[in-house]
């Protein structure tokens, strides 16, 4: 997703630009993932300030049956792209170390949408990702999808370094 901004960035502060997009591969990411969605440009007085709804559809692994499933994540993007290169004079423009910006425009004056993309992607995974809420995960012990169906493991193992107290919990149960 890369756009050339060399018009915008001459016209006045306050211009815009606007697309609608669908990729079926997000270049930044990993995994093939479909992203479709609306970008919107506007010329600020020091670069060029980037809004972006976009929808991505894609895969994750469940973190207990590890199974892949589909997940459609939204995405709002608002980043302000700075430029490398003085449009008019062809030098490189140095920025102060706190106006350092996360993203820039390259020296061919496009700006690069995949690697923003990326980053709220990431940031918005879950830690723990479910196929569903009620997943019961693999068997710790034999290692079989228990959604699929029942082990046949010993259900109450005991670490052996309580096997002292097992006479105890049955003395109580009685």
């Amino acid at each position: 997703m890369q756009y050339n901004v060399a018009k915008l960035l001459q016209e006045p502060t306050g211009s815009t630009r606007s697309f609608s997009f669908k990729k079926t591969s997000v270049d930044a990411l990993e995994s093939p993932e479909i992203a479709q969605g609306e970008v919107r440009f506007l010329r600020t007085h020091r670069g060029i300030l980037a809004y972006a709804d976009i929808e991505v559809a894609g895969n994750l692994a469940c973190s207990r049956c590890l199974s892949n499933f589909a997940q459609t994540s939204y995405h709002h993007i608002e980043e302000e792209f700075l430029p490398e290169i003085d449009l008019q004079t062809g030098r490189t423009i140095e920025l102060l170390s706190e106006d350092e910006p996360s993203f820039s425009i390259s020296e061919d004056h496009t700006i690069d949408l995949n690697e923003a993309l990326r980053q709220y992607i990431i940031g918005d995974e879950p830690m723990k990702p479910l196929c569903r809420p009620g997943c019961l995960g693999l068997c710790h012990l034999c290692g079989i999808d228990l959604n699929q169906g029942e082990c046949k493991c010993e259900i109450y193992s005991v670490d052996p370094r309580w096997t002292a107290l097992t006479g105890f919990m049955n003395a109580n149960s009685s």
